[in-house]
């Protein structure tokens, strides 16, 4: 069969720019490629004439080695591809090349015995490109999750440290104020301050642990609200957290806000959790706490504060599970999970979390909430 259908690969052989040309055009115009358009033509063209060149091997009867095809899927998944846009582009270059074969054989006239044998060749070619190209697509992926397991592993790892660590050094307290008791009954009065700090901070530990471990469990509680009274709830106790560290604090709520959808429980916690951190952090100076009107149906709550401060390489770790911004690794209890939470408070209604800050000039925390609720997908 290849004797009869070798004319064709040369075929093939001579319009390969051509062919090149109408893969490219048709690729870049596909919809359901997205990912195609911002590839350079250098790398979009990536396997294409690899491909081409097995093509005209087997229709001359040339051994071919497919191996190396699974790299096309590998490439493309370091391209940002789904494996759907792979398929796809696969799919084009054989609509390209079925119409070659048409264009060939409608011009030789060949009899359809020749043609259909020339199909059967051509379909599996590329039967065989896309099992070699999506099993190494799979297997990028595959050890990509495996790499995710590690790291949420090791992620789990470093939390059990951590809150080991923190409880350790609470019981280490307890422990040595229950030892001064023995020894001197008149240090009473300060002793049971100290452990009513350490007792106090192990429960709040334990609460923010069981608070994340059920936040998958929650969904929004919608209703309508009046700005004021959810403003005023959350102003009030950041008001006595900050002056009881001696900061000023200043609250604002945007005048021509009107109602607004949201889960109040939740939304009390995201100004809580806000609020809490910004005093924690903030040594001197102020913390502001405002409710903002903003386009587009959307409203936000700026939380600001004159504290240390997060470095710009770390704006967007400071969301994630475990992790605390340098600037207070060293200086401040906690495990890391305050701005994880909040983050995925703002998200359960719907919002986004934003930051702005620099080293040493404060922090604000910027929360985008849609006015109506977060959308559903009834």
């Amino acid at each position: 069969m290849p004797d009869d259908v070798s004319p064709f690969a040369d075929f093939l052989d001579q319009r390969r720019k051509e062919i090149t040309a109408e893969w490219l055009r048709r690729v870049r115009g596909d919809r359901k490629i997205p990912s195609a358009d911002d590839l350079p033509r250098e790398e979009l063209l990536d396997h294409l004439p690899y491909l081409l060149d097995t093509l005209i091997k087997q229709l001359r009867g040339t051994p071919v080695d497919h191996v190396d095809s699974q790299s096309h899927g590998e490439i493309r998944w370091k391209q940002q591809y789904c494996l759907d846009e792979v398929l796809r582009e696969i799919s084009v270059l054989r609509k390209v090349l079925i119409e070659e074969l048409f264009r060939f054989y409608r011009d030789t006239k060949a009899e359809l015995k020749l043609q259909v044998q020339a199909s059967d060749l051509l379909h599996a070619c590329l039967d065989l490109t896309i099992s070699n190209s999506t099993a190494g697509f799979v297997a990028r992926r595959y050890e990509e999750t495996n790499d995710q397991l590690l790291k949420k592993d090791h992620q789990r790892l470093q939390m059990l440290r951590t809150i080991t660590h923190e409880i350790a050094n609470h019981l280490s307290a307890i422990q040595m104020r229950v030892s001064v008791f023995k020894k001197d009954r008149d240090s009473i009065d300060s002793c049971t301050e100290s452990l009513s700090r350490s007792v106090t901070a192990m429960i709040a530990l334990m609460k923010q642990l069981l608070e994340f471990a059920t936040l998958d469990a929650e969904r929004p509680r919608l209703e309508r609200c009046e700005p004021d009274s959810l403003f005023h709830e959350s102003a009030a106790f950041g008001r006595e957290i900050a002056e009881q560290k001696g900061l000023a604090f200043f609250g604002h709520r945007d005048p021509t806000l009107g109602e607004v959808v949201t889960d109040r429980h939740q939304l009390h916690r995201v100004c809580l959790n806000l609020l809490t951190n910004a005093v924690k952090y903030t040594a001197t100076g102020e913390v502001k706490f405002t409710f903002w009107g903003e386009p587009e149906g959307n409203w936000r709550i700026e939380v600001s504060d004159t504290g240390c401060g997060i470095a710009p390489e770390e704006h967007e770790q400071i969301f994630n599970e475990f992790y605390r911004a340098s600037t207070c690794r060293e200086t401040e209890p906690g495990i890391g999970l305050g701005l994880a939470i909040t983050g995925r408070l703002v998200r359960l209604l719907g919002g986004r979390i934003e930051l702005d800050s620099k080293l040493g000039a404060g922090s604000t925390f910027r929360v985008v909430l849609p006015r109506n609720g977060p959308a559903t997908n009834d």
